[in-house]
């Protein structure tokens, strides 16, 4: 930061943590967005569960942060002295994406127009201090971590632009990504030449990787001509570095690696912003057949980060987990604090656990999206989307199962007859499905009706089967329907430190049973696979009996949802002998 930097206005009180002898100007920022990310999904979480003790402390934060906007409409943590002059890493427009989002899904749930006006004035403060064509907003030196993040307050703009039509917020969003791409940066893995080069692998941070996804995606679909070509070369290469369970590598760095299942690792926040890529590429194309990944990434690489019982997650994790203390695996001698338990994570950074809270109620947002002349369902589970359409109120419901079962009844309610196209996404792994009298599927879509009075019921049912998939090392994975199943390995916990609320604690757990290192998966037995429903039960509880290979031994060993474990083996080497 410049000279004059005042550290205590930037969010960071120097001695917070005993072990960080130096207040580093990439430091000074992380209060904001860790806040305004745990608020991000405490918000979203109170409008769904409409509790109203939740919802007065929502109503109460909102208030706040209005009253905490200036004249000229700023919103952020820096003095006036401060703003839009940084020479070095700052995080300016990162605190500011991060709390605009906040708001923004307050306002798009709740609708307090006082919320919008807040946002648009607060835009218009950001393009008045970076005017478009006219300034440099990522020429710095040293930028690490703070400014680069900042080019996720595309976001933020394009949300307006979604509010208001307004183009000239996808203007300025696409133009902040043609100024990051024009400089020399530490996190050039989204840079326009970067993805146009054969030769550029991705190597930088993860997190900064898989959010600079949706600046590419925007500037892609506002100007096609330029930049429609890097959006496919992006996602041309982006698989090879996604691991069986959709997890991008990220742990911290991709270092220009392949993804493997045993020795590159993820972290939850590259999770949750590759999440949030995909729903705006459906978003923006339309293309129902990225619910696909979005559901595949949640189910097992998101929740499978998640303790079954203490509220903690692992900051970084494997497909195949052999144990989770402190080392990516056994044997490893380098310590890490990002592989084990813990609702907090402040050894190492407080990033990933305030975005484990906004996973669910983003899915939950995008369940449902507008069309051109109706409603698509993208996402499943059970929920309600109370909407309008040609001002009439509109009430679907979805109730299911899933992903234990691809039975879906739709509900759709009308207080008067509505034209409305309703399109539900046939997913890719669908063996066939089961349609309602008059629905049509076209091009993997299912068109359930067009025109709707009073209540109507229809049920959809995709048909799952246990199929195989396998990944860049040749190895194979059991999945049924949306979930990846994996071998469960019994372990013991070890508790770290206790927190006086419980259950909170970080654990170690290791393996408490030989981890089965040679076992291979019979690939020509895969009819002999069978599936175990858990009747009443969740959804992890469910299981696959598997046939195996150890040495000269057939072995029939259980599997569950990659979703509801901690230790587990999640990949193994094929072979055909029966």
């Amino acid at each position: 930061l410049a000279p004059d930097t005042k550290p205590f206005v930037l969010g960071r009180i120097p001695d917070e943590d005993p072990e960080v002898q130096v207040v580093e100007s990439q430091f000074m920022w992380w209060n904001s967005e860790s806040q305004s990310n745990w608020r991000d999904g405490y918000v979203r979480a109170s409008l769904l569960l409409r509790d109203e003790s939740l919802l007065k402390k929502t109503k109460d934060y909102v208030e706040h942060i209005l009253r905490t906007q200036e004249e000229d409409g700023y919103l952020g943590i820096y003095s006036p002295e401060l703003r839009y002059r940084h020479t070095t890493e700052n995080g300016e427009l990162w605190a500011q994406s991060t709390l605009f989002r906040v708001l923004l899904g307050y306002y798009e749930a709740a609708g307090d127009q006082r919320v919008k006006q807040a946002l648009l004035k607060g835009a218009d403060s950001v393009m008045r201090g970076y005017p478009i064509e006219a300034s440099d907003p990522f020429h710095a030196a040293d930028s690490f971590a703070g400014l680069c993040h900042g080019l996720t307050i595309v976001d933020a703009f394009n949300g307006l632009y979604r509010l208001t039509g307004e183009e000239k917020y996808l203007d300025y969003a696409t133009w902040l990504y043609q100024n990051y791409s024009a400089n020399s940066l530490s996190e050039a893995d989204m840079q326009k030449q970067s993805l146009e080069s054969a030769d550029a692998f991705f190597k930088g941070h993860g997190v900064h990787t898989y959010e600079h996804i949706r600046a590419v995606t925007i500037a892609a679909f506002h100007r096609p001509k330029e930049y429609a070509r890097t959006l496919d070369l992006l996602l041309a290469k982006l698989p090879y570095y996604l691991t069986m369970s959709g997890g991008p590598i990220g742990d911290e760095w991709v270092f220009a690696r392949t993804a493997n299942s045993t020795t590159t690792g993820y972290e939850f926040c590259s999770v949750l912003e590759l999440f949030d890529s995909y729903a705006l590429l459906a978003e923006k194309t339309g293309d129902l057949a990225w619910g696909d990944a979005m559901e595949w990434l949640y189910f097992n690489a998101g929740l499978g980060m998640k303790h079954p019982e203490n509220g903690s997650i692992m900051y970084c994790k494997t497909d195949n987990c052999y144990e989770a203390a402190r080392h990516r695996q056994p044997g490893d001698e380098r310590p890490d604090n990002r592989y084990m338990y813990s609702p907090l994570h402040r050894k190492t950074a407080v990033c990933c656990v305030p975005n484990m809270g906004r996973l669910t109620p983003h899915y939950v947002q995008y369940m449902y999206q507008a069309s051109d002349n109706g409603i698509d369902i993208l996402l499943f589970g059970p929920g309600e989307l109370n909407h309008n359409v040609q001002g009439n109120p509109v009430r679907i419901r979805q109730k299911t199962e899933y992903p234990a079962d691809g039975t879906i009844t739709v509900e759709v309610e009308v207080e008067k007859p509505v034209d409305m196209v309703l399109r539900i996404r046939k997913p890719k792994w669908a063996a066939g499905c089961i349609l309602p009298e008059g629905a049509v599927e076209q091009d993997g879509v299912i068109v359930l009706g067009t025109h709707w009075k009073g209540r109507t019921a229809l049920m959809v049912t995709f048909e799952m089967e246990i199929t195989l998939k396998q990944d860049f090392t040749k190895e194979y994975g059991v999945a049924r329907g949306p979930l990846l199943y994996a071998m469960p390995i019994r372990h013991r916990e070890e508790t770290l430190v206790e927190f006086p609320v419980a259950p909170f604690a970080e654990i170690e757990c290791h393996a408490a049973e030989k981890i089965p290192l040679s076992y291979q998966l019979c690939t020509k037995r895969l009819a002999d696979f069978q599936y175990r429903r858990a009747p009443g039960h969740h959804w992890t509880e469910q299981g696959i009996d598997g046939v195996f290979r150890d040495g000269s031994k057939i072995c029939r060993c259980g599997l569950v949802p990659m979703g509801g474990t901690v230790l587990r083996k999640t990949s193994f080497a094929g072979t055909s002998r029966r």
